[in-house]
């Protein structure tokens, strides 16, 4: 398999994203040893944290549930990367990942899992973890996952004795250089000269260039608005001079933060976001949900919103999946109560994307 036809998005375990994964069937997907996605584990933050009580319940049950939306929706044959830097437990004061708890847990210890580590420095517990999780068998694999600026902090060197202090071979260890949400396009330049480096030194190993250019949602409009894949184009241009490296992006849903307030109390939008080519289209309709009960629109709120989609040049109702189910909704043929909330759009969108994605790398 050449790596620069494999696609490894962020994928966050929330049910929107998951429920694409689920619908993608990867166990009969044409395209299922292309794809090696970057599990994210996710904890309460924002105004759940208040109680501190009731935040350690939450993430309890948000875990198990975590745990099911994988074994449910992925082969534990394929590989997947997990990352559990985010999602840990508070010791002394200090943020213990959950990483290794997570993929020794019954339901989950098959799985085919490849940690990753968000430090070089062998003596920190993300590092001491995935060195347990390597000789007790548990993986045979791992990743190492940095901002650009992490990584020229660490410098070459670093990366050395990580992979000596792990008795890792070159093959067996990805290198991630997370560029996030880049504003400035210039940083593919400096992630260009450092995939060169790498090559040049650790010439086994592969490495994902994993970006968004997703809008914030404060920038949608009711009109539907084509923004240039940045994360796309850029990669395309670099791979053509660089070797080992694998396409990256954070799916439909970009760069996440857990909601800083109670859901309950702000107005929801139907919103979608729709890959096509080297663009992402993005709109929003009425209100899902309003804090006045007359302003709710409840699912059909999405319907404008899919109905440009559906006249867009080059959509494809019979694409995948999702363009049937945006056709559908677009021409009015099913009931109201059946274009679903924003979790739905979400899996619709990032199945959608998906397919596009593996499609395009298939035709590089």
């Amino acid at each position: 398999m050449n790596n620069q036809n494999i696609y490894s998005p962020r994928i966050l375990l929330k049910r929107g994203e998951m429920g694409a994964v689920k619908l993608l069937d990867i166990t009969n997907n044409p395209y299922k040893n292309s794809f090696i996605p970057i599990f994210e584990l996710t904890t309460v933050e924002g105004w759940k944290t208040e109680d501190t009580v009731e935040a350690e319940q939450e993430n309890t049950i948000r875990i198990k549930t975590q745990i099911k939306r994988i074994t449910s929706s992925w082969d534990k044959r394929l590989p997947a990367f997990l990352d559990g830097s985010n999602a840990g437990i508070t010791e002394d004061e200090e943020s213990i990942p959950l990483t290794q708890a997570f993929m020794e847990t019954k339901e989950l210890v098959d799985f085919n899992f490849i940690p990753i580590s968000h430090t070089l420095d062998l003596s920190d517990e993300e590092s001491i973890q995935i060195r347990r999780m390597l000789d007790s068998h548990r993986c045979y694999k791992t990743a190492i996952r940095l901002t650009l600026n992490l990584w020229e902090t660490f410098g070459l060197d670093a990366v050395d004795d990580w992979l000596k202090g792990l008795n890792l071979s070159q093959s067996n260890c990805y290198l991630i250089i997370d560029l996030q949400n880049p504003t400035d396009l210039s940083v593919y330049e400096s992630a260009k000269s450092l995939i060169l480096s790498f090559n040049e030194r650790f010439s086994e190993c592969p490495i994902i260039l994993l970006s968004t250019s997703v809008p914030d949602s404060g920038q949608f409009t009711k009109v539907l608005t084509p923004y240039p894949r940045s994360e796309w184009i850029n990669w395309k241009s670099i791979q053509k001079d660089c070797q080992n490296i694998i396409f990256g992006d954070y799916g439909t849903v970009g760069l996440y933060q857990e909601l800083a307030i109670d859901p309950k109390f702000i107005q929801i939008s139907g919103k979608f976001k729709y890959t096509l080519e080297d663009n992402w289209y993005i709109a929003k309709g009425g209100l899902f949900k309003s804090n006045k009960a007359d302003k709710s629109l409840g699912g059909v709120s999405v319907k404008p919103v899919l109905e440009a989609i559906s006249k867009l040049p080059g959509f494809n109702p019979t694409h995948c999946s999702a363009d049937t189910w945006i056709k559908e909704r677009a021409e009015g043929t099913v009931d109201t109560k059946r274009y679903g909330n924003s979790a739905t759009w979400i899996t619709q969108a990032m199945l959608h994307h998906i397919e596009t994605v593996l499609e395009q790398l298939a035709e590089l």
